[in-house]
């Protein structure tokens, strides 16, 4: 693989993404009855942030490769369960159908034109840094609207 990682050893990182994403999902559901579900997005998106500079080359180790894909998966597992509480807090349950669609429907857009997009920087710049270098202000940026989300009720 790209960063160095035997096909073994990258369905092992693959197994503990996957682990993460579902304590992710588990764990949301509870973190959001307790605490701002704005609070909870903002840390996970922030997370992300910070587990992407561990996939860059002068930061990049074994151990900072699973730290990073555990936070990743983890993050991952979240954004569905936050976006589901935010609609119906914010939004109401009058419209949460229609409100809801519209935003799986960017989401599934957003995961097909995402995919395309890396396999065409990949093949223009030999590598995915580009794209990882791009997702940290993005994940940052995220991180900083949703921490306001529910500061405006």
């Amino acid at each position: 693989t790209e960063m160095g990682v035997s096909r073994s050893d990258a369905a092992l990182l693959a197994s503990l993404y996957g682990i993460a994403g579902v304590v992710g999902k588990l764990m949301t559901g509870w973190f959001m009855e307790r605490i701002d579900g704005g609070l909870i997005g903002a840390l996970t998106n922030a997370a992300t942030a910070i587990a992407l500079i561990f996939f860059l080359d002068p930061f990049r180790t074994e151990m900072a490769i699973v730290a990073a894909l555990i936070i990743v998966g983890y993050a991952n597992g979240t954004k569905l369960q936050i976006c589901v509480y935010l609609t119906g807090s914010l939004a109401g349950l009058r419209n949460y159908g229609k409100i809801f669609g519209m935003i799986s429907s960017a989401i599934a857009l957003a995961s097909g034109i995402g995919v395309f997009f890396g396999g065409v920087i990949y093949d223009s710049f030999g590598s995915y840094q580009p794209m990882v270098i791009a997702f940290i202000p993005v994940s940052l940026l995220a991180a900083a609207l949703i921490f306001r989300v529910n500061k405006r009720r």
